[in-house]
């Protein structure tokens, strides 16, 4: 079987009970400034962490053709003029690589991250919905769409079912297993759905499972 090494965004988590949400760029910083401006040329610069992960390229041929790159990008995130700037720097290089090479998986996952960070919310769930097409074994873009409906989106549904669809592929995710349990339980005030998340968590990965075992085992403590 062939594989490639891909480039995928480091995902940072901050673990807490009404934010846990999925962290990426640190070295772009927001300040006070409000914009709702809409932008539609820009150009690129500043690479954001990254790391190497291997993924099977035996995939198919996505049946639906890439998003529309040539959309209309709208900033409503509160950032610096510099950060903005750098920002869709960054936005254009990708979108660039992309119509070179559509089927670069990294690319449109790095894409919905800074529709993301830029407050894109619609690009972002565009771009990261076409990654899992085009690599439909690959948990990453899932969990992120579960991370942006939950906490800036708002719709617990969709965060639900995203999260469920990452853990289809990924199964070993602990991280994700954590996020659904955090959903359940804070979100949705289900406390048995939560502690069966986290139970399957520790089921499908006996040997990678410490925090899940500790969360499961004191988490009427902590209520």
């Amino acid at each position: 079987m062939n594989k490639v090494r891909i480039a995928v965004l480091i995902l940072i988590v901050a673990v807490a009970a009404y934010a846990a949400g999925l962290f990426i760029y640190k070295d772009i910083k927001s300040t006070g400034e409000e914009t709702g401006q809409e932008i539609s040329k820009i150009a690129d610069e500043n690479q954001p962490q990254v790391k190497v992960e291997e993924i099977s390229n035996d995939t198919p041929k996505p049946t639906i053709p890439p998003p529309d790159l040539t959309r209309k990008v709208v900033i409503t995130a509160v950032m610096s003029e510099e950060s903005k700037k750098q920002a869709l720097e960054k936005i254009a290089e990708i979108i660039k690589s992309l119509k070179t090479n559509p089927d670069l998986f990294e690319n449109w996952v790095e894409l919905g991250a800074y529709m993301k960070l830029i407050g894109d919310y619609d690009g972002a769930v565009i771009y990261w919905k076409y990654a899992a097409v085009i690599r439909p074994k690959s948990f990453i873009p899932l969990a992120n769409l579960g991370d942006l409906y939950l906490f800036n989106i708002k719709d617990t549904a969709k965060a639900e079912q995203s999260y469920i669809s990452a853990l289809m592929v990924g199964p070993d995710q602990s991280m994700v297993y954590e996020k659904l349990s955090e959903l359940y339980r804070y979100f949705l005030k289900d406390d048995t759905k939560a502690k069966v998340a986290l139970q399957d968590g520790i089921n499908k990965n006996p040997s990678a499972s410490d925090r899940l075992k500790y969360l499961l085992n004191n988490y009427d403590e902590d209520n």
